[in-house]
């Protein structure tokens, strides 16, 4: 599914449930937007071929 398409009723996917941790900024460079990264962390069993549902 093309990232611009809206998610409907009866889609299906797959979800990983995380917690994302706290962002830590990159090293600066020359000329360059500030970028940071954040971690996210397994918390739980992915499941594959949800439904979306109302």
């Amino acid at each position: 599914m093309a990232a611009t398409t809206a998610w409907t009723v009866s889609d299906r996917g797959e979800v990983y449930p995380v917690q994302i941790g706290t962002r830590r900024r990159n090293a600066p460079a020359a000329n360059e937007v500030l970028k940071f990264t954040v971690q996210a962390f397994h918390t739980a069993v992915p499941v594959f071929g949800s439904t979306v549902a109302a």
